[in-house]
């Protein structure tokens, strides 16, 4: 049996992702996307995952979507590799924020090269703050490293 996977909420991240957001005018980030860590040993960067719309029906809620970063990927990652691995998972949602994820089809890189577009023309001092953002780890989590 393997080891189990611990997720943290990552309030840090949230904060970078809003203001890439902002700047992106993805209106969805405000309240219903999160972030988390997590100590999976998977080779992947980060992840987003969907509340399915069974829940979504059952308990009446909005849609609500989680970005999972892998901890020990991710932190290897210079300041815009990590940005494009977030606008990477944004693009996964669409633009109706349904509750549903794009798979890699062309309507899903279009989103993403216009994010990367919209971001190359952004004043570099908030891609600096973003960056400072997400290199900084919880409190608690030094345990991780």
């Amino acid at each position: 049996m393997g080891r189990r996977v611990r997720y943290f909420r990552w309030c840090e991240g949230e904060h970078a992702l809003r203001k890439l957001c902002g700047v992106l005018n993805l209106s969805v980030c405000s309240d219903r996307v999160r972030m988390v860590l997590s100590t999976s040993s998977s080779n992947a960067y980060a992840r987003i995952w969907a509340l399915h719309r069974v829940f979504q029906e059952a308990f009446s809620l909005k849609p609500l979507y989680v970005i999972e970063v892998v901890h020990r990927n991710f932190f290897k990652l210079n300041c815009d590799k990590k940005i494009d691995v977030i606008l990477h998972e944004l693009a996964h949602i669409p633009s109706s924020a349904s509750g549903g994820l794009r798979f890699h089809t062309p309507a899903f890189w279009r989103s993403y090269n216009q994010f990367r577009k919209m971001l190359s023309r952004v004043d570099r001092a908030l891609l600096f703050e973003v960056c400072r953002l997400l290199s900084k780890k919880p409190q608690g989590l030094e345990e991780l490293q």
